[in-house]
């Protein structure tokens, strides 16, 4: 961030005392409100959101922003505050930034002309996180446990940023460490780490005679028989974000416990926790403008739930979407869900209006209306047509109209014939100005040897390379 901006800091725990302290040293204005059991020297205290917001150049909400109650996160507080409240109170055109934002208020926030920026969507953050988060699991698991780490039979599930890293520990601390993945490239990455590896499909068989189980992947995995073959001594400790991983409805038996750990950093590395969330804010400050994107999605039905993350991730990063539908993705009732539900639940998440016709596709263009366009999922037939230059669809016709202002298109790929009738059309897009491919590769080459699709999760990292008429690379990933 720039020098000398004022800075309101509301709500949440330690971490946003903290984090008020960093602005403060780096010579930033700080007002805070709701933070009145907090002396934080230097900073302004504000007896209400408005005044606090008030000409501020940025507002820091805390992490989870929201309690479910609707009401703000702010345990330091002596009264409760309505969080709508708060977000009525940022003036149109001040960027807000929050950790755990419900999509309810990214609906608000386009309303109330704000940015609203879920930090905790940002990869670097999520990184950073990963060292508290894993040493608050092996503090909990030494406290709530009669035996030593070393030589415990222990049983991790996620090999992502915190599963892989928390199992390197127990590893390192001597525990006996086994852990469940489910693709193939994360049981090998496992195994390369001298790591015992087993798919999540055995959960059933791996989890007996296990001390701890510690939990991070946040999909009901732990159902009901597979707590039923815990040892009764068992502890399970639960990292995933709620409603984490163990199905409602599961009971462990007598004697074994789940503990369901929640915002380890903000409990055992406040202040720890407060330096990366600062490192985060201020460089999606200096660097993050707001990106209009035209998101456009095309008929892979049983794509449409990872697309949907993905706009939401977008709308989490402060970005503002536009969804596009093609006629068979916005007009057909499939098994993955209704035409309806989907158009509605598009609203929800970027509280824009939704293209869906030809008419409707063709200024975009002229009109310069998005930054980038993204295709998710991008079908066989919708590539066909691109390289071909067909534009009888609302699809074809968006990218078309925007490659007029010369301006980057991403393809998100989706289709089962990539490998076969596709591949001539992926080559000659490859080829061409102005188009990028978000990362793919072979998603199930025993069953589906010709298919291809790509990795979601890589797609804000292709549109900023995209932005910058680059290619991200590799473009080959392994699933």
């Amino acid at each position: 961030m720039d020098k000398s901006l004022t800075l309101a800091v509301i709500g949440g725990d330690e971490r946003q005392v903290f984090l008020a302290s960093l602005a403060l040293a780096d010579g930033h204005a700080v007002r805070t409100f709701a933070l009145d059991r907090a002396n934080i020297a230097g900073a302004a205290v504000c007896s209400d959101a408005a005044s606090c917001t008030e000409g501020a150049d940025a507002v820091l909400l805390p992490v989870p922003v929201m309690q479910g109650d609707g009401l703000l996160r702010a345990p330091l507080a002596r009264t409760e505050t309505d969080v709508m409240q708060v977000l009525d109170a940022i003036p149109a055109g001040v960027p807000a930034f929050g950790g755990a934002v419900p999509f309810r208020l990214h609906a608000r926030a386009v309303q109330c002309g704000v940015r609203l920026i879920d930090y905790l969507s940002r990869e670097e953050l999520a990184i950073r996180n990963a060292v508290p988060t894993c040493e608050g699991a092996l503090q909990l698991a030494m406290e709530q446990t009669d035996c030593t780490i070393q030589g415990a039979h222990v049983l991790v599930i996620g090999a992502g940023r915190i599963g892989f890293l928390l199992a390197v520990r127990l590893h390192a601390l001597g525990a006996q460490v086994t852990v469940a993945a489910r693709s193939l490239r994360d049981r090998a990455r496992i195994e390369s780490a001298g790591l015992a590896a087993v798919d999540t499909a055995q959960l059933a068989q791996e989890v007996h005679g296990r001390e701890i189980i510690f939990n991070t992947v946040p999909a009901p995995l732990l159902t009901g028989e597979i707590l039923r073959a815990l040892t009764p001594s068992c502890i399970v400790i639960d990292l995933a974000s709620m409603p984490g991983g163990v199905a409602p409805d599961a009971e462990p038996p007598t004697g074994c416990r789940v503990i369901h750990a929640l915002s380890l950093p903000g409990k055992v590395a406040p202040r720890t926790a407060a330096a990366a969330i600062y490192a985060t804010v201020t460089a999606t400050a200096r660097g993050g403008r707001a990106v209009k994107i035209g998101f456009v999605m095309t008929g892979s039905f049983c794509t449409f739930i990872k697309a949907l993350r993905a706009m939401e991730n977008l709308v989490s990063l402060g970005h503002s979407v536009t969804p596009i539908l093609s006629e068979h993705a916005g007009g057909m009732d499939t098994r993955f869900g209704t035409a309806d539900d989907l158009r509605e639940r598009l609203r929800n998440i970027t509280g824009s209006e939704i293209i869906d016709s030809i008419a409707g596709a063709e200024p975009i263009g002229p009109k310069r209306m998005f930054d980038v366009l993204i295709v998710v999922p991008c079908t066989g037939n919708t590539l066909a047509k691109l390289s071909h230059g067909i534009t009888d669809t609302t699809a074809a016709m968006a990218v078309k109209s925007h490659l007029r202002s010369e301006r980057p298109v991403v393809l998100a790929l989706s289709t089962n014939d990539a490998l076969a009738a596709s591949a001539e059309n992926i080559g000659r897009l490859l080829n061409r100005r102005h188009y990028y491919f978000v990362p793919f590769g072979q998603d199930d080459p025993e069953s589906k040897p010709r298919s291809l699709v790509s990795e979601l999760s890589l797609l804000p990292e292709t549109m900023e390379a995209a932005l910058e008429g680059r290619q991200l690379q590799p473009i080959l990933v392994s699933f």
